[in-house]
C-alpha cells in the first residue's frame, strides 16, 4: 500500500455538466490541422462555441518543498514541463488567440502579490499554438469526456478521471504509471515512484517535497471573432480585461461557456494554494429567463 499522506492530490475532477448541446451555438493534433480561419464575420457569428466532439483539458504538474510553499506562490514551486492542452476529439475552431496559464497561475493570490492575474492573450502567429492529440499518445486517445450531461454521468466520470490521472489501477489501487506519459507530453521526465514519495530531480540536485496536478476543462470556441481555447479563469479575465472591438463581452454572448466550464471542473477537497473550498459538485445554472442571475453567480466564482 502507498503511503497516501505525500500522494499528490487530484484537484479537479470532471463530475457535472449541464444542458449540454450537440451543435454549434452562435450567441490529432495541432493547430496546424484546423481549418486555416477560424473567423465568420460580425454579429453573432462572431461569437459562437461548439461541445459536441470537441473536448480538450488543461494540465500542469507542479512541485514544491512543502504545502506552505504552494500556498504562499513562493519561487520553489517547481513546474514540471509545460502546461500541456491535450484533446481526443479534436478542436473545431482553429486557436488565433490563447494564453497557456493553468488555474493556479490565477488563484494564488499571494503569487499575484494578492491582485488579480490579467487575461495576457497569446497569438498563434507569434507563437503557434500547439496542443496534444490521440496519434501523439495512447493515453489522450483514452482520454474521458470533458463534458457530462446527467448525474450519473457525472458520477462515472469522476472515478475515470482519477483513473487518467493516478492509473492504471490494479486490484483497485492507483499504480500512478500514467504519469510518467502525462510528464512526457508535458517535455519532461518524473518516474511513477518519485511521483508517490515526492522526490525532484534536477541534474545532480535530488529534494523531497509533494507533486499536485492542476486540471481544467477547455472550451472551444469563437469569441470577437478570434479562434480561441479557454478554461473557466480564462474566460473570467478575459471577459474583464481584454474589450472586444464591437463592445460585447462574452459573459453577455457567450453565457453558457461559463456553465460549461464551471460544472465540469468541481473540486472535490479544499485547496488552501487556491483560496477554494470543495463545493460538492454545486452546479452553477442557466436559464434564458434569468439570465442576469445567472451572470451574477458567475462573477460570484
Amino acid at each position: 500500500m502507498f503511503n497516501k499522506s505525500k500522494l499528490i492530490s487530484l484537484l479537479l475532477i470532471m463530475v457535472m455538466i449541464l444542458s449540454i448541446v450537440p451543435v454549434e451555438v452562435f450567441a490529432g493534433g495541432n493547430n496546424a490541422s484546423l481549418p486555416a480561419n477560424p473567423k465568420s464575420g460580425s454579429g453573432e457569428s462572431a461569437w459562437k462555441y461548439w461541445t459536441t466532439d470537441n473536448e480538450a483539458m488543461r494540465y500542469t504538474i507542479l512541485w514544491a518543498p512543502s504545502e506552505e510553499d504552494f500556498i504562499k506562490g513562493t519561487d520553489r514551486v517547481v513546474t514540471i514541463g509545460n502546461t500541456v492542452d491535450i484533446s481526443k476529439t479534436g478542436l473545431q475552431y482553429k486557436i488565433e488567440r490563447y494564453t497557456i496559464r493553468s488555474v493556479y497561475d490565477y488563484m494564488n493570490y499571494e503569487l499575484n502579490q494578492n491582485k488579480p492575474l490579467k487575461y495576457a492573450a497569446t497569438y498563434d502567429e507569434d507563437q503557434p499554438y500547439d496542443w496534444v492529440g490521440p496519434s501523439q499518445s495512447s493515453l489522450v486517445a483514452k482520454m474521458p469526456a470533458v463534458f457530462r450531461s446527467t448525474n450519473e454521468e457525472a458520477q462515472r466520470g469522476q472515478q475515470e478521471w482519477r483513473e487518467f490521472f493516478h492509473g492504471p489501477y490494479v486490484n483497485g489501487e492507483p499504480t500512478y504509471k500514467n504519469i510518467e506519459e502525462l510528464s512526457r507530453l508535458a517535455g519532461s521526465q518524473l518516474s511513477s515512484n518519485d511521483y508517490i514519495t515526492g522526490v525532484y530531480r534536477d541534474g545532480s540536485y535530488i529534494k523531497s517535497g509533494k507533486y499536485k496536478i492542476f486540471a481544467e476543462p477547455l472550451i472551444n470556441m469563437v469569441a470577437d471573432n478570434y479562434g480561441t481555447v479557454a478554461t473557466f479563469r480564462d474566460l473570467i479575465r478575459q471577459n474583464e480585461d481584454l474589450p472586444s472591438e464591437d463592445g460585447k463581452t462574452i459573459l453577455l454572448w457567450l453565457t453558457p461557456t461559463f456553465v460549461h466550464t464551471a460544472n465540469s471542473m468541481v473540486l472535490i477537497e479544499p485547496e488552501a494554494s487556491l483560496g477554494m473550498i470543495a463545493n460538492n459538485g454545486k452546479p452553477l445554472s442557466y436559464d434564458s429567463a434569468t439570465k442576469q442571475r445567472d451572470r451574477e453567480e458567475i462573477k460570484d466564482r
